[in-house]
């Protein structure tokens, strides 16, 4: 089997990511409009428990909150810096990582609109 990668097809490739665009776009200008009322739902909900409302939905405000995180770089080398001195500390510490499989994706960066002035 060829490590070497069948050639591209600009033409498909062209009109396809074009149509991604023009989704995109739409999209866009769809969450723009939806901005402002998704702030008015959220005044009208904050302090109130879930709400449902038929034929619609389930609603509640999520009050903001701090996540905490680690640095995993600089977690595996505090790892091997402990590894020499206090090796119980190191296996502890390694015995809680946790590694997940994440799937491949399509990566896009689509050339910005220039907004004219009329």
């Amino acid at each position: 089997m060829s490590d070497t990668p069948t050639p591209i097809d600009i033409h498909a490739l062209t009109a396809i990511l074009a149509a991604l665009r023009a989704i995109d776009l739409q999209i866009d200008a769809l969450k723009a409009q939806g901005t402002p009322l998704r702030a008015q739902a959220r005044d009208l909900l904050r302090g109130h428990a879930t709400i449902t409302l038929p034929g619609i939905g389930t609603a509640r405000d999520v009050p903001d909150s701090t996540q905490a995180s680690y640095d995993r770089a600089a977690l595996d080398t505090l790892v091997v810096r402990l590894a020499a001195t206090h090796p119980e500390i190191a296996a502890a510490i390694s015995a809680t990582r946790k590694e997940k499989q994440q799937r491949g994706y399509l990566w896009i960066a689509f050339v910005k609109e220039e907004h004219r002035e009329r």
